[in-house]
C-alpha cells in the first residue's frame, strides 16, 4: 500500500493517482520485479537543513498555469522504482567461425 505522500495528482480529473503503484503493476506483467520503491526529494542540503527546491521550469509553469486559474501542484518529490527482469532468458549460444 502506498502512503498519501507517494501519490501524484491527475490534474484534469483533480483527484489523486497512485503512478508508481500502475507502473509497478504494469511492470509485474511485463515479468519483472520490483526490488525496492524509494522517494527521492526535490531539496537540496545546505549542511544543516533541508530546503525545499524545484526547478526554475517547473515553478514557472506552475505559477503561470495558477494565474489563468488552472490547478497545479508544485511537486517535492520524485517516486524511484528499482526493478529487475523475473526470467532470465536462456543464453543464446554463439556459433564460433
Amino acid at each position: 500500500m502506498s502512503s498519501a505522500s507517494s501519490r501524484r495528482t491527475s490534474i484534469e480529473q483533480r483527484r489523486l493517482v497512485d503512478f508508481p503503484a500502475l507502473v509497478t503493476r504494469a511492470g509485474l506483467a511485463a515479468d519483472f520485479v520490483l526490488q525496492e520503491r524509494r522517494v527521492a526529494p526535490l531539496s537540496r542540503w545546505d549542511g544543516h537543513r533541508l530546503h525545499p527546491h524545484a526547478t526554475f521550469l517547473h515553478l514557472t509553469n506552475t505559477r503561470t498555469l495558477r494565474a489563468r486559474g488552472a490547478f497545479r501542484v508544485l511537486r517535492a518529490h520524485e517516486d524511484v522504482l528499482a526493478v529487475r527482469v523475473a526470467r532470465l532468458a536462456p543464453a543464446v549460444a554463439l556459433a564460433s567461425t
